[in-house]
């Protein structure tokens, strides 16, 4: 089944909105961190410089996975390219916005 153009852009507005979000919690579970290494704060929400690795591995393996797993091009299933500003699949040349 082939889909068509607005089908394929729909779509891939849809994955960028998702993969907006993905990147603000990753934000959010790197914060911790950043705000103990860059302040002179010894606790931070409850955290410290080690126990705040732990939100940061869990952003970061959230994100590796979204990436993996549904950053794909909406048409030929593969990986798009490497931008949000993409605005054709690297690999079909569909036009994705």
């Amino acid at each position: 089944m082939n889909k068509s153009d607005q089908q394929i852009k729909d779509e891939y507005a849809s994955l960028l909105k998702k993969a907006k979000i993905v990147s603000v919690i990753l934000a959010l579970l790197i914060a911790p961190r950043l705000i103990l290494n860059f302040s002179s704060l010894e606790t931070f929400l409850g955290f410290n410089n080690n126990t705040a690795l732990i939100p940061l591995g869990i952003g970061v393996i959230i994100c590796v996975a979204f990436y993996y797993f549904y950053w794909r091009c909406p048409a030929c299933n593969k990986l798009p390219g490497d931008s949000w500003s993409r605005t054709t699949c690297k690999n079909c040349s569909v036009k994705l916005k």
